[in-house]
């Protein structure tokens, strides 16, 4: 477990070092990710990589290669929906603004996930909240894709935004707060 909090490290220590959960503290970058993966132990053939970075998760995934995972597990936006394949422009320095349309300015749309894991050898397969779970080709055979529009959901937490922003892409254009096509 990789976080780039100091604060947060101490607690995250406390509550899962162990022999079976290393917990480290670094930032997170895509020209960094394949170093800190290596270092940490996390590179070549594993389970279950989980990205959770609130913000640049989709140009880290994107950036791996010295990682084969079997599963990945990467949060996306929900506030972002379905339809559009879109995500907040990469930046190394990315945090996540509470202040910046109630927080919901991060990350990527389920679409832009699933295109970018399409390109790696992944497929869909579901969402959980906040979390969509991608399957490497040839394994879970039998665990069909999930396209986009079936699988999205819209997180309960992030409705009620919605009520408040009303066009969600109108309301990032209001506050001039760019978002990228992912192709």
């Amino acid at each position: 477990m990789v976080d780039g909090s100091k604060d947060a490290i101490g607690r995250l220590r406390r509550e899962f070092n162990s022999r079976n959960v290393a917990v480290k503290q670094a930032w997170i970058t895509r020209e960094d990710i394949d170093d800190l993966l290596t270092k940490f132990g996390g590179g070549g053939k594993v389970d279950l990589l989980s990205i959770d970075i609130d913000g640049n998760d989709i140009w880290v995934w994107d950036a791996i290669s010295e990682c084969l995972p079997r599963v990945v597990c990467v949060e996306y936006n929900t506030i972002l929906g379905p339809e559009r394949s879109v995500a907040v422009p990469y930046s190394p320095a990315f945090e996540r603004d509470p202040r910046l349309l109630f927080g919901r300015y991060f990350g990527a749309s389920l679409a832009a996930l699933e295109r970018i894991g399409r390109r790696k050898g992944y497929r869909l397969v579901a969402v959980e909240n906040v979390n969509a779970f991608f399957v490497r080709r040839g394994v879970g055979r039998r665990v069909p894709a999930a396209p986009v529009p079936l699988a999205y959901r819209l997180y309960e937490k992030d409705a009620r935004y919605l009520d408040r922003l009303g066009d969600v892409y109108a309301a990032f254009e209001r506050e001039g707060l760019e978002l990228v096509e992912v192709a």
